[in-house]
């Protein structure tokens, strides 16, 4: 169970976030998107991230991570994006299970090359063209 109590309320917040994950060592960024406020007991664990509005001083920590990294609750929508803190949290997991760490590769950019690829080979080995006329789209 996450120690957090959350209350709802009219008010909801849709904002850039930009900070630090604490747990993890490394720059994090996405957006907060939620209606409520919840307040963190950080029995067992602590903050997530250190963030901010781009451009505004004002940060607040935000989420929380047990002991071992192994639950993490936070409202960053977007944080695995970023190729770094997803290397970072990926290689906890890979030590935990006595893996060796491996460096971080691509970015948000990279599932594009992949999708790129599948329509490739989709279109390679199916007849497209029948398929939509199928679908009544051509």
């Amino acid at each position: 169970q996450i120690p957090v109590s959350t209350v709802l309320d009219q008010s909801k917040i849709v904002r850039r976030v930009t900070g630090f994950a604490l747990a993890f060592n490394c720059r994090v960024r996405g957006y907060e998107i939620h209606v409520g406020r919840t307040t963190c007991f950080n029995a067992g664990g602590r903050p997530f991230a250190l963030i901010h509005e781009p451009g505004k001083k004002a940060s607040w920590e935000e989420g929380w991570v047990d002991e071992n990294y192994r639950i993490i609750g936070t409202y960053i929508h977007g944080v695995l994006d970023s190729p770094t803190f997803r290397g970072e949290i990926l290689n906890k997991i890979r030590l935990a299970k006595g893996l060796k760490p491996r460096i971080a590769k691509g970015g948000r950019m990279g599932r594009f090359r992949q999708y790129d690829k599948l329509a490739d080979h989709f279109e390679a080995h199916c007849d497209v063209d029948k398929i939509l006329a199928m679908a009544g789209i051509r």
